[in-house]
């Protein structure tokens, strides 16, 4: 796994899960497509290997995509605004901020010294995703309505996100805001096809539509990259007709005939 990192805090399983995830990419990849953006190890990888590589990264939840968009775009800013936050971090402060997120506002945009919105919002993200107490599970929150403090300082890395504005900068990427259903239509043979959707995503597909979404990929041509093991939709990739690779770890890596077909002919 490349050293360069998720803009905000990931778990160590969700970082080991990405290593695992990026031993099964082609050697040859035009282009990559992450249907329910989470940490984005993966993508990150792609982009490291495969630098000419048209990158899709999608999600239904705005804040979450806006930092990935910020960290391109204004990568300093976004260093800058967190830092603000982690300057004045407190239990007091932080419960200010995730009500702010609650509510929607804009975070200190119009402030005098502020930056702009989007820049703010994912400021706020970072900062209370790298701050707030990890759910049941051990997995940083990605929604903050009853988000508790959780650390006494915020998980964050100014450098790293630095390096990330750099790679980002220098990559063909399209962001989306949508459902996966809808990014169907972006979808180009040969593309690999990241069909993992986090366990806690706001409105995630059911294992029926998960198997509707592998057969729509694998008939426009793409490459089917889906893990299992041990999540809320276990089993839904064998009777969606996928080939299971085996297990690493827990993990298990199922594939469909486009991707089995590639490591096949790369030897």
């Amino acid at each position: 796994m490349h050293s360069i990192r998720s803009p905000y805090l990931e778990s160590v399983a969700a970082r080991r899960r990405a290593t695992i995830l990026a031993e099964y990419l082609p050697s040859r990849l035009d282009g990559f497509v992450d249907l329910a953006l989470d940490g984005g190890s993966l993508a990150i990888t792609v982009m490291s290997r495969h630098p000419g590589a048209f990158v899709t990264m999608a999600s239904t939840e705005s804040e979450l995509l806006t930092v990935w968009q910020v960290a391109q775009s204004e990568p300093e800013a976004l260093v800058d605004a967190v830092t603000f936050h982690g300057d004045r971090h407190s239990r007091s402060y932080f419960a200010a901020l995730r009500d702010s997120a609650v509510r929607g506002d804009a975070g200190r945009a119009g402030e005098v010294g502020a930056a702009s919105e989007s820049v703010e919002r994912a400021a706020r993200f970072v900062y209370l995703r790298g701050s707030a107490r990890a759910d049941a599970h051990g997995r940083p929150l990605r929604r903050f309505d009853e988000a508790e403090y959780g650390r006494d300082s915020v998980a964050f890395d100014a450098s790293n996100l630095l390096a990330l504005g750099r790679l980002l900068a220098q990559r063909d990427i399209a962001f989306l805001e949508r459902p996966p259903f809808e990014v169907l239509g972006d979808i180009r043979e040969g593309d690999l096809v990241l069909l993992d959707p986090p366990a806690d995503a706001v409105g995630g597909p059911s294992p029926r539509e998960l198997r509707s979404l592998a057969g729509s990929i694998t008939a426009r041509g793409g490459l089917v990259l889906a893990p299992g093991g041990g999540d809320a939709h276990a089993g839904w990739q064998a009777s969606a007709g996928l080939t299971s690779l085996g297990r690493r770890d827990g993990l298990e890596i199922w594939v469909n005939g486009g991707l089995l077909r590639a490591h096949r002919d790369a030897g």
